[in-house]
């Protein structure tokens, strides 16, 4: 990756966006304007391609946590904590999306509320989204997280939350590490038995969504509850 100074000007990433927009930039070239500068070895061209280089363009910015920046040649603490910065608004602006609708219409604005929360994450998590009659959330906490590869679910934490907030709807969203969203034989039975339970006490379970790395499985989509 060559040095701003041995690109046409008008093609440098400051140039271009001033002249043509920033929308004619390429991922690459954002992160750079964002970046700033680089180093005596690592022009910010080479820095910013580094940051995506480890995943799939833009996911390999959203994998990246402060210490891993930092691991990357050219970043020093400032340009990391500017960066986990303009992450941290971008999932703040997909929740509001979610946030702002009058009501949960449907799986997808789960997803969109939540991906870039679990993108990151390295261990499997279980979150609770509280409804009311409506369908807005009043609430979501999480209730239980784990290994890898397994996490420990408490019916009773999940029912206590429901009852407490006088909620009579829930969802349940957690995440795969690995990067598969397919549900486990595990994941489909203890669904199962949860809305099974929930039924018993007069709640309803809308849905269980499991995140993977680009993608998400709805059970309620797939009419597996």
């Amino acid at each position: 990756m060559g040095a701003i100074r041995d690109i046409s000007p008008f093609e440098r990433p400051r140039e271009k966006a001033l002249k043509y927009g920033v929308s004619t930039l390429s991922n690459i070239e954002l992160l750079a304007l964002i970046i700033q500068s680089g180093g005596k070895n690592n022009s910010v061209l080479t820095i910013a391609y580094n940051i995506l280089d480890k995943g799939n363009g833009l996911s390999g910015f959203f994998s990246h946590d402060y210490e891993s920046l930092l691991k990357i040649k050219g970043i020093n603490k400032v340009t990391a904590i500017k960066l986990l910065a303009i992450k941290e608004l971008m999932q703040r602006c997909e929740h509001l999306q979610v946030v702002s609708k009058a009501h949960i219409t449907n799986s997808e604005d789960i997803y969109k509320m939540f991906r870039i929360k679990y993108f990151e994450k390295s261990n499997e998590e279980i979150t609770i989204l509280l409804l009311n009659h409506a369908n807005q959330i009043i609430k979501e906490e999480v209730i239980a997280s784990g290994s890898v590869n397994e996490v420990a679910i408490d019916f009773r934490s999940i029912f206590r939350d429901v009852l407490k907030n006088n909620c009579h709807k829930f969802i349940l969203i957690h995440n795969h590490p690995t990067g598969d969203s397919m549900p486990s034989e595990e994941d489909i039975y203890y669904t199962k038995e949860i809305k099974k339970k929930a039924r018993s006490l007069g709640i309803q379970l809308l849905d269980h969504i499991i995140f993977g790395k680009h993608n998400y499985f709805s059970f309620k989509d797939n009419a597996l509850i």
